[in-house]
């Protein structure tokens, strides 16, 4: 037993005296201030009133779609969301939109980027049971919300047919809806 208590003894004492050597090589700390400044300076997010810039998703097919060519001109209104397939409140919130997708026909548009992990593993079963009349764009990385601001779903955009941004919002809540039709009737009688 004392054998077995002076080899346990004699590995922490190694394991420590390592770990002591090592971390005495290491470089002298860097004061705070520099370590607090981040490598390159942060990209300010686009807000109400700037133009979205240009951006390329895959569709549920495979195919790319490009927000220049695909989605801007082609509706007065357009509706990016960012949601997930397994998010209720993201499809309480493609359900309100669709909703006002179908009272305004082809003045709106709905683009749901979804930022589901598994792509189109995920995203097509939902397409098929919702019916949305939504075209989906994949974003497994999440990458694009955070151009916006956005670090959570469900989010949305409100653009214009130039694509100008017109409104933003975060997160849901049941009433939503209202404010939301509000801002497509504001924006249809310009």
């Amino acid at each position: 037993m004392r054998k077995v208590l002076l080899a346990v003894v004699a590995v922490v004492i190694m394991v420590f005296g390592v770990s002591f050597i090592s971390h005495g090589a290491e470089e002298p700390a860097k004061p705070a201030e520099a370590a607090a400044k981040p490598a390159e300076a942060a990209v300010k997010p686009l807000d109400v009133g700037d133009q979205v810039t240009d951006f390329e998703l895959p569709g549920l097919d495979g195919k790319a779609i490009s927000f220049a060519k695909d989605i801007k001109g082609k509706n007065t209104v357009g509706f990016v969301i960012f949601m997930t397939s397994a998010c209720s409140a993201c499809q309480a919130e493609v359900a309100a939109i669709n909703e006002i997708k179908a009272k305004y026909k082809d003045q709106v548009g709905i683009y749901c980027v979804a930022v589901d992990i598994r792509g189109a593993d995920s995203v097509k079963p939902y397409a098929d049971t919702y019916k949305y009349e939504a075209t989906y764009l994949l974003d497994p990385k999440f990458t694009l919300p955070r151009k916006f601001g956005f670090t959570f779903t469900p989010s949305v955009l409100l653009i214009d047919k130039e694509g100008k941004i017109l409104f933003k919002k975060g997160g849901y809540s049941p009433g939503d809806e209202d404010l939301l039709q509000e801002k497509v009737v504001s924006m249809l009688k310009k």
